[in-house]
Formats: structure tokens, C-alpha cells, sequence
């Protein structure tokens, strides 16, 4: 099966929940502004995906990579994430 990469931009302020959008394939991959912007990459998309699904299926996902002071994962591939999928740091710090 062809697949993809399929970068995504999550912005989070202060006062405002997260968003999460396309983010450009040039994009940087990675936190920007002291992370209120993250720049992730999610490889192994099959290519019958539409963009706005990997964007609702990153929403549904719970991030927890960062947790105990560690640099959050920001490749990510599409078997990885999903409704009720918890993302961990796989690293040792």
C-alpha cells in the first residue's frame, strides 16, 4: 500500500485550548515560540487518508510524551495515534 507523510501544526496558548492544523511538508518538525507552536510529522499515512482525518484522528489522540521533563515525540507514525491511543516517550531520559 503507498503512504504518506503528513505534517501537522498544534498551537496552544495560554487561555485557548489547543488547535491542531496541516502544516506545511516544509515545515520545521519540532517546538517553535517556547511550544506554544509544535510542528509534528506523521509518517506511514495510507495514501486513501484525507488530510482532515489525520487532523481528527491527532485530536482524539492523548499526547503524554513529554511528561517527566522529556522532549515530546515529534515523529509519529499513523498506526501510532488514534481515539483513545496514548502517545509515550519510548526514550530513556
Amino acid at each position: 500500500m503507498k503512504t504518506r507523510i503528513v505534517k501537522l501544526k498544534t498551537t496552544c496558548y495560554s487561555r485557548r485550548l489547543p488547535a491542531t492544523s496541516l502544516a506545511h511538508l516544509s515545515a520545521r518538525v519540532g517546538n517553535n515560540k517556547d511550544c506554544s507552536v509544535q510542528i509534528r510529522k506523521i509518517t506511514n499515512v495510507p495514501a486513501n487518508i484525507k488530510d482532515w482525518q489525520v487532523v481528527k484522528v491527532w485530536q482524539d489522540t492523548v499526547d503524554i510524551s513529554w511528561l517527566g521533563g522529556r522532549k515530546g515525540r515529534m515523529s509519529l507514525k499513523f498506526s501510532e495515534i488514534g481515539a483513545g491511543r496514548i502517545v509515550r516517550n519510548t526514550t530513556n531520559k
